[in-house]
C-alpha cells in the first residue's frame, strides 16, 4: 500500500461520528405548530457569511419548505459591532463580503422577524483551528460488482493533524472528491480530542472512494461544546430511526430562544468556527 507517512502521528482516529445533514430529516410536529428554523456559521474565512431561516412543517405535509424572505437579522460580536445579514434567496441572508469572523472573538445572532419576534442565539466562541500537518491518501482492494472476481484499486485520504493541549477541542471533518462534498451520510465526520489531547493524530477516511487523479480536499472545522453535542445528538436520530434502539424523533434543542415568546421553541442553531483544509491529487 501506498501512503504519505509522517511520523508525529501517535494515535489514529478512524471514522467515528458521521451525519447526514443534507439529508431531509422530517421530525413529527403538532399541525398547529409551525417553528423556525435558523442555520448558519460564523468563520474566519472570507465573506460573506450566510444564514438560512425557514419554516417547519407538520410530518405529513407534502407542501415545500417556507422560507422567511423578510425578517432583519444582525449578528454581533463581543464588543457589539454590528454586521447586518441581507436577504438573497431561498431563506439565506448574507453578510457584506468584507465580514470574517476573527478567533477568540464572540458571536450572536439577533433576528427580528416580521410579527416582531426577537430570535437570539447564545454567544458562540470562535475558536481558532490547528491546520492539518499533511494530507495523503492509502488504497485497498474490492471487488466489482459486476462482472465478478475483478478487483480495483480504491483510494481513501488519510490526514494528520495536531491538537493543542490544555484544553478539550471538538472538531467536524468535511471530505471533498474534485471539488464536490461528499453527501449523505459520508458527509460529517465529528470526533472530540478525549483520545489524543495535546498530540499529534492521523484520521483514516476509509468510507470515502477516490480514484486515480482525483482531487482530494479535506476540512477541519473547530467547534464548541455546545455545537458539537447538537450535532452529535442530530446523528443519532438519524442514524438510529427505524432501528430497535432508535429513539422517537423530536425537535433538538439548539442555542436561540424567541424572546418575546420564550416558550415557542426555536428549531437549529447559529455558531461560530474556524476552517482549514488541505488538497493533493492522487498520482500513485
Amino acid at each position: 500500500m501506498k501512503i504519505l507517512k509522517k511520523p508525529i502521528g501517535i494515535f489514529t482516529i478512524s471514522w467515528l461520528l458521521t451525519i447526514a445533514c443534507d439529508d431531509i430529516v422530517q421530525i413529527e410536529i403538532p399541525a398547529n405548530e409551525n417553528l423556525i428554523v435558523v442555520e448558519g456559521w460564523v468563520t474566519d474565512l472570507p465573506g460573506p457569511q450566510s444564514i438560512t431561516i425557514t419554516q417547519s412543517s407538520p410530518f405529513s405535509s407534502t407542501e415545500p419548505v417556507q422560507t422567511i424572505h423578510d425578517a432583519s437579522v444582525t449578528v454581533y460580536n463581543q464588543f457589539n459591532e454590528a454586521h447586518p445579514y441581507y436577504y438573497q434567496n431561498k431563506g439565506t441572508y448574507q453578510s457584506l463580503p468584507g465580514f470574517q469572523g476573527n478567533p477568540n472573538d464572540v458571536y450572536r445572532v439577533e433576528i427580528i422577524l416580521a410579527n416582531g419576534d426577537t430570535l437570539l442565539s447564545s454567544p458562540e466562541f470562535l475558536i481558532e483551528v490547528s491546520p492539518i500537518d499533511s494530507l495523503g491518501y492509502n488504497w485497498y482492494l474490492r471487488e466489482r460488482t459486476e462482472p465478478p472476481r475483478i478487483y480495483e484499486q480504491v483510494y481513501y485520504p488519510v490526514a494528520f493533524a495536531s491538537d493543542p493541549p490544555d484544553q478539550k477541542n471538538y472538531y467536524e471533518w468535511k471530505v471533498y472528491k474534485n471539488d464536490s462534498l461528499f453527501t449523505g451520510i459520508e458527509k460529517l465526520t465529528l470526533i472530540d480530542d478525549k483520545l489524543f489531547n495535546g498530540n499529534s493524530y492521523q484520521n483514516d477516511f476509509r468510507l470515502f472512494d477516490f480514484q486515480k487523479k482525483d482531487t482530494i480536499r479535506i476540512e477541519i472545522k473547530s467547534l464548541s461544546e455546545r455545537a458539537f453535542d447538537f450535532l452529535t445528538a442530530f446523528k443519532f436520530q438519524v442514524t438510529s430511526l427505524g432501528t430497535r434502539t432508535g429513539t422517537s424523533p423530536s425537535p433538538l434543542k439548539g442555542n436561540l430562544i424567541n424572546k418575546n415568546a420564550p416558550h415557542i421553541r426555536v428549531l437549529g442553531y447559529f455558531g461560530a468556527t474556524s476552517i482549514k483544509s488541505e488538497e493533493t491529487i492522487i498520482q500513485p
